[in-house]
């Protein structure tokens, strides 16, 4: 799963495509893989193409060096976006907003130590691998900073006493630790290792219909809130989950030519429940 060689395996950030999968692989080892304005906005842009690409069904995060991400590059914070903080601040919610509302699966795959707003990075995907000696850590405090813009997500992945822990006392938490907590999906103790795991998950979701991997995503998102309840109908929340409830299960019972071309296949198989859905998109081009 490793991306081919890019036109130009020295930019920041590496897009690699082959169906269907994609590669974002983020390449400043030098500097840590951390994020400026700009390599957000390249990030963005290719996840936007990912999400246009039909036959793109999961996209893979990973990156180059010792570290998967340090989070922000504080040398370049402040200097790079006209309109000061606030700017600031809408772009760097934006860029965490596209990550956790990214339609199609997300895996990442971290092989070194994640920092601040890498972790942000890491915990918008929906499946996780980590190197059994990886180490998560949220140094904010200890620079006078608080991670407030991937607090979102670290409060809703790792649920508020693990981070109320892990901000307050800026510890490095381990890949193992994350993994009994259910927080990390696997974790893997070489490359080699990680390479096969990594390809395992990729074999499970080429066997799931595309839209129906998109709508199964949606409903968890809408509906892992706390106290949300559907019976609620004045909750602009609760409704917005009970309509996505409603869609998957209307789409699903229509059925959808997407379903209807896996109960067919499943009725052919006898036996063989593999549908080939990168073909069967191929064939709608």
């Amino acid at each position: 799963m490793t991306p081919a060689a890019s036109p130009d395996d020295t930019a920041p950030i590496l897009f690699h495509v082959e169906h269907p999968a994609a590669t974002i692989t983020l390449n400043r080892p030098a500097r840590g893989n951390a994020l400026t304005p700009e390599l957000q906005n390249e990030f963005l842009s290719y996840l936007d193409r990912a999400s246009k690409d039909n036959l793109i069904h999961y996209v893979i995060l990973q990156a180059k060096g010792k570290y998967f991400c340090t989070g922000m590059d504080l040398s370049t914070t402040g200097s790079s976006l006209a309109g000061g903080n606030e700017q600031l601040y809408i772009a760097g919610r934006s860029f965490f907003e596209a990550l956790e509302s990214f339609p199609k699966p997300l895996i990442a795959i971290a092989h070194g130590n994640v920092y601040g707003g890498g972790c942000g990075i890491f915990f918008s995907a929906d499946i996780r691998l980590a190197s059994s000696a990886a180490t998560f850590q949220l140094t904010e405090v200890t620079r006078g900073l608080v991670p407030a813009l991937i607090s979102p997500t670290i409060i809703r992945e790792w649920g508020p006493q693990l981070a109320r822990d892990a901000m307050l006392t800026a510890r490095p938490i381990s890949a193992k630790e994350l993994y009994s907590r259910h927080i990390v999906s696997c974790v893997f103790d070489s490359a080699q290792d990680g390479e096969s795991q990594l390809v395992q998950i990729t074999q499970m979701l080429k066997r799931g219909g595309p839209k129906a991997l998109q709508r199964s995503k949606a409903l968890v998102r809408t509906q892992a809130q706390p106290g949300l309840s559907l019976l609620s109908p004045h909750d602009t929340a609760a409704g917005q989950a009970e309509k996505t409830v409603k869609d998957a299960f209307l789409e699903m019972m229509a059925p959808s030519e997407e379903a209807m071309h896996g109960i067919l296949a499943f009725r052919q198989s006898k036996g063989n429940r593999y549908v080939d859905w990168l073909n069967f998109y191929k064939s709608k081009l």
